[in-house]
Parts: C-alpha cells; sequence; structure tokens
C-alpha cells in the first residue's frame, strides 16, 4: 500500500495500528533506547512501537525482541 492509495477492505498492520490508537488517544510519544530485530532504525513506525512498549500497549514476543 502507498500514500495515495485507499485500501478500505485491506487488512492493517502492528504498525498503523499502533500509530492510530496513540494518536486517538493522545497518548505522548516515547523514544526508548531499545531496538527490536523487525523495527527497522528511523523508520516512520520505530517511535509508535517503542511508545506502545512504554504505555504498555504492547510487548515483545521473545527474549531478543
Amino acid at each position: 500500500m502507498s500514500e495515495d492509495t485507499f485500501n478500505p477492505d485491506g487488512n492493517i498492520t502492528r504498525e498503523q495500528f499502533l500509530k492510530i490508537l496513540i494518536n486517538a488517544f493522545g497518548i505522548q510519544k516515547q523514544n526508548l533506547n531499545i531496538e527490536f530485530k523487525d523495527v527497522r532504525k528511523n523508520a516512520w513506525y520505530e517511535e509508535f512501537v517503542k511508545t506502545g512498549v512504554a504505555s504498555g500497549i504492547v510487548k515483545g514476543q521473545s527474549a531478543d525482541k
């Protein structure tokens, strides 16, 4: 999916869901000093994943993140 594509019947990603949730509830973004194997450095969703973890919305599924 690209920035100019509207796909209301498509699936939503974890990253998109976190962005929607964090923005909808006005959760202050946090930039923890943690890294995840499946989160690219400086990706558009990196701060949303870190904020989700910091606020307790999501947790990792493995010991190595």
